[in-house]
């Protein structure tokens, strides 16, 4: 685009026609080396295809030039051409000035500080241009001088400012500045770059932009809009208005310095390429990592009447802000309303994928979310004045009469897969259609679905995949519908119970593969995760309180009659399998751990047992297998373990084994003289404080 290859063609914009001639270009196999972005799946980089390069680099070998120039003389003839990457060490080399019809210039200062103004005389005719260089200070004003230049790429990380005249090239598409780490402020006069496609200014944070960004009608890229303040030159954000081709990601930032909401409802509902929000209530002076005790210092200074009027201006402002409607991803930060619940937000946000709320330091209740159709990941952190999360929710505010008036079942978050709550300190109760697990009843489970009294069942989170609670200290229980999600992986942090919630949340969960407890620093006792029949990674951590895993780990709290009647279920009538499908277990950081046992005790409690195919008997008929799948045991920072369990010696893939800062294992599993070492000794890799002891069944030629 930059050197005039690709033009408008009746309403397609250049870069779409770009992205066709790409495609075919890559169906065709012109390019190679593919990487994605995680989340659209857009090609972000690829290299051409070693033949078409060699081929290319022959036939334009008069015209491309690299050279890495430390001040010997280079005999080359410049005069032809058109592209060159050039590194300078000291001196500027004078040959550049003979190619006066150079379109291409990527210049790379590794120790000078000085761009030399000269430059810009002999290289007129430059579409693209792009300086690099840590010690450059400055851009000289002759930069004025390349009027047709398309892009201009700085990665000068000393630039404080950038000159004026650099607004009078007038034929500017693309400026990127997002390496200029220190760069305050763009110029005044910027504009007057009508022209101008593209702003990057990723990973820079300047405070305000110049008044007249709103000129810059034709712009597409604009990564970040901070808020003005006060002053008659500072942007302020009704200039957004007029910015409606802007595409992708957009960031806003100083929501709370909006001085009139009613100026700015046409802000963002006409940016039909708008696809990823966030609206920062915040400005860019206020660190996130400062914000909370930021928050609470004023607090402290603020009278209730301040306090109020904030609020009610929050909420008016995030009314007026109505996005776009095909918009997919939502962040929303620092928002001091009570409530939340604009007009726009269930009518508008059909297309919506990703919510995010973050730093909510008053609201009172979440909105009724799960009337969002397309919504996939929701995640929830920093909202503590909220105790309780209900029907609300789900957004089941529907009258009896309405849902008998439906003909079909209804779905609330139909397509909801991963939903994250974390520190939400006030959160006590999380209950919804049929209330908490400590409600139970019989209901028709089938497919996740509830019966009212009316006609409709009612489904929810029919596709729920990941959940993670983490420093919700208060909160008591969880909801009864989530026991029938296909959910597969589950992170429970900062839980500060005695107990883990009751047992229906790791027997019902049928289909979950992964789950992680983490900070659970009252916890005496761990749940009955053995009866989880599809789980394959188990990781727990810091649970300081737990002095001894036993039987209640594996799930053995049958009694007689019911072991006898499970193994009629079982499609082996004389095996029940505990752990049927774990693959990876983790203990990390049990302090106060000392013993582990289960099914036979501990390996100092060896008796004669039918250990064949990892079989236990009891006194009735049927044996009880115990992770017959496991792969990887580790065991790090559990300084008072002084076993493992019998049953891990009839684990027949344990192929890998790793103890860390466990001072008592490692003295009784030392290779050939430990008194357990026969106990581990079938196992082909064994690690112990960083160090193989044993590798492949071998010990290791060479110690790391």
């Amino acid at each position: 685009m930059a050197q005039g290859y690709i033009n408008s063609k009746g309403n397609m914009e250049m870069e779409v026609k770009a992205e066709h001639y790409f495609e075919n270009l890559a169906m065709r196999s012109f390019f190679q080396d593919f990487e994605k972005d995680g989340n659209d799946g857009k090609i972000v980089s690829c290299k051409m295809h070693d033949i078409v390069h060699n081929f290319a680099k022959s036939m334009a070998k008069d015209v491309c030039f690299t050279i890495n120039y430390s001040g010997d003389k280079v005999e080359k003839d410049f005069k032809r051409a058109r592209h060159l990457s050039l590194i300078i060490k000291e001196t500027f080399p004078e040959f550049v000035y003979e190619a006066k019809n150079l379109r291409f210039l990527n210049l790379d200062f590794i120790s000078s500080p000085i761009v030399q103004p000269k430059l810009f005389d002999h290289l007129t005719c430059l579409r693209t241009l792009h300086l690099e260089g840590e010690s450059i200070l400055e851009l000289p004003n002759e930069v004025e001088k390349l009027i047709h230049l398309r892009l201009l790429k700085l990665s000068c990380i000393k630039i404080k400012e950038l000159p004026e005249s650099i607004c009078n090239l007038c034929n500017l598409q693309s400026l990127d500045v997002s390496g200029c780490w220190k760069l305050e402020k763009l110029p005044k006069g910027i504009g007057k770059l009508f022209n101008l496609r593209h702003l990057l200014i990723d990973g820079i944070r300047i405070k305000s932009f110049p008044k007249g960004i709103g000129r810059l009608t034709c712009l597409k890229t604009l990564g970040y809009f901070p808020v003005g303040g006060k002053g008659e030159e500072i942007c302020k954000l009704g200039e957004l208005e007029h910015l409606n081709h802007i595409q992708g990601k957009l960031e806003i930032y100083g929501l709370s310095d909006v001085v009139d909401s009613g100026a700015i409802e046409n802000t963002l509902k006409k940016k039909k390429d708008l696809r990823d929000l966030v609206l920062y209530f915040k400005t860019l002076e206020e660190e996130p990592e400062e914000e909370e005790e930021t928050e609470e210092e004023e607090e402290e200074e603020e009278t209730e009447e301040e306090r109020r009027r904030k609020m009610e201006k929050d909420v008016a402002i995030l009314n007026a802000l109505e996005p776009p409607p095909r918009l997919e991803s939502l962040h929303i930060v620092s928002y001091k309303g009570t409530t939340m619940y604009p007009n726009w937000m269930m009518s508008k946000l059909t297309y919506l994928k990703s919510l995010m709320i973050e730093f909510y330091p008053n609201l009172e209740q979440l909105p009724p979310l799960g009337k969002l159709p397309l919504l996939e990941e929701l995640v929830i952190d920093i909202a503590r004045m909220i105790r309780k999360v209900g029907d609300e929710f789900l957004g089941i505010d529907i009258e009896e009469e309405e849902l008998s008036e439906s003909s079909k079942d209804i779905i609330i978050f139909p397509n909801l897969k991963s939903l994250e709550f974390t520190q939400m300190d006030s959160w006590e109760e999380w209950s919804g259609m049929g209330g908490t697990i400590e409600e139970e009843e019989e209901k028709d489970n089938s497919a996740n679905a509830f019966v009212t009294n009316n006609t409709p069942k009612i489904q929810i989170m029919p596709l729920l995949h990941s959940l993670q609670i983490g420093w919700c200290y208060k909160l008591k229980s969880l909801p009864d519908y989530l026991r029938n999600t296909p959910l597969q992986e589950l992170h429970i942090y900062g839980y500060e119970g005695t107990a883990m919630y009751p047992n229906w949340m790791m027997s019902k969960l049928t289909y979950l593969k992964k789950l992680y407890l983490d900070e659970c620093p009252n916890l005496e006792q761990l749940p009955p995760l053995g009866k989880l029949p599809l789980l394959e990674e188990l990781e727990i951590r810091e649970a300081p309180m737990i002095r001894k895993v036993g039987d209640e780990f594996l799930g053995i709290d049958i009694e007689e009659e019911e072991l006898s009647e499970s193994s009629k279920n079982n499609n082996n009538k004389d095996i029940i399998i505990l752990f049927p499908n774990l693959k990876s277990l983790i203990f990390k950081s049990l302090w106060t751990w000392k013993e582990w046992s289960g099914m036979g005790g501990t390996i100092e409690e060896e008796e004669e047992k039918d250990n064949s195919a990892n079989a236990f008997v009891t006194n009735n008929t049927p044996k009880i297998q115990i992770m017959p799948r496991l792969h990887s045991l580790t065991i790090w920072d559990c300084g008072n373990l002084k076993s493992l369990p019998d049953y891990l010696r009839n684990t027949p893939l344990l192929k890998e084994l790793e103890i860390w800062v466990c001072p008592i294992l490692k003295q009784r599993f030392e290779r050939g003289i430990g008194s357990y070492w026969p106990n581990i000794s079938h196992i082909p890799n064994i690690q112990i404080d960083f160090k193989y002891v044993q590798k492949d069944g071998q010990l290791p030629d060479r110690q790391h």
